[in-house]
């Protein structure tokens, strides 16, 4: 029996830009250049197991990847320390007989369109080796691209040939690249000591510029992810988790397994005193399923709260006949400000999904997208329980976030990062 499936595959960052004036508005925040969507799926979760991990990336706009100027693309596997470490194996290992390690696609959507040709592989295990653009193999033959490894820094290199060295995939098939890093003779293991944020990074070289997209991704490594017992399900066991977001208005549409950016960025309207405001968009969490108990959502949260530097945004306990006082302090445990789930009685809001107090579960306080605000919580920086599925289905929920202003808050930009967990028991 298998037990806890996990797929973190994405995070939110809220943020609200406030002005202490009647009629302030939101100021632009500037964010680094991101992929339009990534993907990391690991095949295994547990501890020091060895793993196989996929990467989909959906390149921005016309932007494909070429040989013409070199284009190349980078997975690197964060560290800290030994123990939080994703192991990359012996250089030895990484070699062009051993090309069954790697599968790169290219084409319109995930793990889909032609399969790539790998040519020449080259590894080391020098420090920093390969950080900037390295040391490549040829592309001579018909390779569609070569792979550059360095052990030490946990860095995979991947540079598409020209179609003038007689690679047979031409560039712009699609927009949509995968690439698969399997568990082999030389492989990747998951760190020694379970956690719930370790990182990785995909980002591409676009036309000899350094850098010019990237994104980090995050998972989970648990300490096991397998269960002794007799028997087994009939049917492979499987569990899609996706994450959408549309504006918020007088209506919603049901969740998609669509549309699965790595992150979306849910920002407030131009917020004054002694107001209370939504965001300008839904985060719709989606989960498919043949589990055999009900799925449950997660998610925790980088500040706990909306933050500027040191401060967190002011906020009270919302009342119907006294909205609030410039002297309340603000709990980020209590309702009123935070995140919560939209009530079930908006039409596609929500489909076999029981929220999680104090995200929307009691009597009269799930969420609407007006100014109304109670049953809102806010998230820790552990995982907390948000929603929970039926068992064997499709199950979605919307989610917003929800804020109240006081005039002792100073302006700023407030932001806060969420990550969401999907977890089933086969």
């Amino acid at each position: 029996m298998k037990h806890t499936l996990f797929r973190i595959l994405t995070k939110v960052t809220v943020f609200a830009t406030m002005f202490l004036t009647i009629l302030g508005s939101a100021a632009p925040s500037a964010y680094a250049t991101a992929f339009t969507s990534v993907q990391w799926k690991l095949d295994r979760l547990q501890a020091s197991t060895a793993t196989t991990s996929t990467f989909s990336i959906d390149l921005p706009g016309s932007i494909d990847w070429d040989g013409t100027s070199s284009d190349t693309i980078w997975i690197t596997f964060a560290s800290s320390s030994a123990a939080t470490a994703f192991t990359v194996s012996a250089s030895t290992t990484w070699t062009v007989t051993t090309t069954a390690q790697f599968k790169i696609q290219d084409g319109t959507s995930a793990g889909s369109g032609t399969t790539m040709t790998v040519g020449a592989i080259t590894s080391t295990d020098t420090t920093g080796a390969i950080s900037t653009g390295g040391s490549w193999p040829s592309c001579l033959g018909t390779a569609d691209l070569v792979i550059s490894v360095n052990v030490t820094d946990r860095k995979f290199g991947f540079k598409r040939c020209s179609a003038n060295d007689g690679s047979t995939v031409a560039p712009g098939l699609g927009n949509f690249i995968t690439i698969a890093i399997y568990n082999g003779t030389g492989s990747i293991t998951n760190p020694a000591t379970a956690g719930n944020n370790y990182l990785a990074t995909a980002s591409m070289n676009d036309e000899s510029q350094l850098n010019t997209y990237s994104d980090s991704l995050a998972t989970s490594i648990i300490p096991s992810d397998v269960i002794s017992g007799q028997g087994a399900p009939a049917a492979t066991s499987t569990l899609t988790f996706a994450l959408n977001q549309e504006a918020v208005g007088a209506s919603v549409s049901a969740c998609s397994a669509t549309s699965q950016p790595a992150t979306v960025t849910a920002g407030f309207n131009s917020l004054v005193v002694g107001s209370m405001n939504v965001a300008t968009s839904t985060i719709c969490t989606y989960v498919s399923t043949n589990a055999e108990t009900a799925v449950t959502v997660y998610g925790y949260s980088t500040n706990a709260g909306l933050k500027a530097g040191s401060t967190y945004l002011a906020g009270s306990t919302y009342s119907s006949t006294t909205l609030k006082t410039a002297t309340a302090s603000f709990s980020l445990s209590v309702a009123d400000n935070g995140y919560c789930v939209m009530s079930s009685n908006i039409s596609n809001a929500r489909s076999n999904a029981t929220a999680t107090t104090p995200f929307g579960n009691t009597t009269n306080n799930d969420c609407t997208t007006g100014t109304e605000v109670s049953g809102a919580g806010s998230l820790t920086t552990s995982l907390s329980s948000i929603w929970t599925g039926t068992p064997n289905t499709t199950s979605f929920a919307h989610i917003i976030p929800k804020a109240v202003i006081l005039s002792t808050t100073p302006s700023g930009t407030y932001s806060d990062t969420l990550y969401f967990v999907a977890a089933g028991t086969f």
